[in-house]
């Protein structure tokens, strides 16, 4: 047992010595912050996010004792930032923070704030950013999107929204508008060949037939120069 206390004595030592070099001194410091992005103008954002007072992350500072969840919570006020994760490595001392914006499937605009955007995101919440932050959007800008009219944001309703739009982007058909009244009063306007026709959908029921039998009929030369469909009831549609 004597021979065992300093050798217990010793390792208790070097484990205490070496989480005060990792959590404590400067032996294993932060040498590089890095923010993950192809897009400079994301990256800018982020960074200047980090820097605005209190500093939560700087070079030289202990590399464990950067807190995870204080950039997390910092970056998350941009509301297209939808996660983050944020990684140390030890032996290049770097903070890497990669970070998740949300995908917009439409945009609502406010006439009263037009340099305010609104989205729907595809996990059907409601986001706004201004103008300046529409390239940090999830795979398209603000104008490739439709723009979405909602009598109310009930969940239920954004749900069938997001069913509508995906269903008519299996066929290769962009809405360049969508009106959703209510969960049983959808409707779009398309743009078929230059020309824009107006499709009520009624509700999603049976809105793979309601797609085929609205592009069958835009495909016929008789109507040509129709200016709206009406597919509510996918059984007797109504051509104006």
């Amino acid at each position: 047992m004597k021979l065992r206390s300093p050798r217990r004595f010793l390792v208790i030592t070097i484990v205490a010595v070496l989480a005060y070099s990792l959590g404590w001194s400067n032996l294993i410091s932060v040498r590089q912050i890095k923010v993950k992005s192809d897009d400079p103008t994301i990256v800018s954002q982020l960074e200047s996010r980090l820097n605005e007072a209190p500093t939560i992350v700087r070079i030289g500072e202990p590399l464990a004792r950067v807190d995870k969840r204080q950039i997390v919570t910092r970056l998350k006020t941009f509301l297209w930032v939808k996660d983050v994760s944020v990684s140390r490595n030890i032996a290049t001392r770097v903070v890497s923070i990669t970070v998740v914006p949300r995908t917009p499937l439409a945009r609502i605009e406010d006439p009263a704030n037009p340099s305010l955007k609104r989205y729907l995101a595809a996990d059907l919440s409601l986001f706004s950013v201004a103008d300046s932050a529409t390239n940090s959007l999830n795979g398209t800008t603000g104008a490739q999107l439709p723009i979405l009219t909602l009598a109310t944001p009930d969940r239920a309703a954004l749900a069938d929204v997001k069913i509508l739009i995906e269903k008519l982007r299996e066929k290769s058909l962009a809405p360049v508008t969508i009106r959703a009244i209510d969960r049983a009063q959808l409707a779009s306007t398309l743009v078929i060949n230059g020309r824009k026709v107006d499709v009520s959908w009624g509700s999603v029921k049976d809105l793979p037939l309601k797609i085929e039998i609205a592009n069958k009929l835009m495909s016929l030369p008789e109507n040509l120069k129709i200016k709206s469909i009406d597919v509510t009831e996918p059984t007797s549609p109504i051509v104006r």
